[in-house]
């Protein structure tokens, strides 16, 4: 009887021992795993820190000749309005300046992107470098530039 015991519990420590080799198998290709995870993540933070603003700002200023991103907010209005040669409401200025300029880049929504863009918008109508006017059953203002609407 004291045998079959002693088979028995060498058979359970074998199989301890087997349960712990397993486990120390599996904890070292974690630690792998985790050596090769922050690797990967030391090259991102080091790739993302290389690439700068201006040179975001440098390719997007390069889709249209004359659009500059260093333009004051007033330029940037008139040129956008001297390009598309139409009158347009704020909210699609904002959307020809969210494809080609950076200056928008971190907000999150139209509204805030307008909301910016509203102030610039009404020092360059109290100036009289564009004109403002109202046009029925449609919500908002169109801007548009003085000689476009004489003519």
């Amino acid at each position: 009887m004291n045998r079959q015991l002693s088979i028995k519990m060498t058979r359970r420590g074998r199989g301890i021992r087997r349960i712990k080799n397993n486990q120390q198998e599996i904890l070292d290709q974690l630690q792998v795993l985790q050596e090769q995870i922050d690797t990967i993540r030391e090259s991102i933070l080091h790739n993302n820190s290389e690439s700068n603003h201006k040179s975001r700002r440098r390719i997007k200023s390069l889709s249209i000749d004359d659009y500059k991103t260093f333009f004051s907010w007033q330029e940037k209005i008139v040129f956008i309005l001297k390009y598309r040669n139409r009158p347009l409401l704020s909210s699609e200025i904002v959307s020809f300046m969210d494809d080609f300029d950076t200056v928008f880049q971190y907000k999150w929504t139209e509204l805030d992107k307008v909301k910016i863009l509203s102030t610039h918008i009404t020092r360059a109508v109290k100036r009289g470098i564009i004109t403002r006017f109202k046009q029925a059953a449609v919500r908002g203002y169109y801007y548009s530039l003085p000689d476009l609407i004489k003519s």
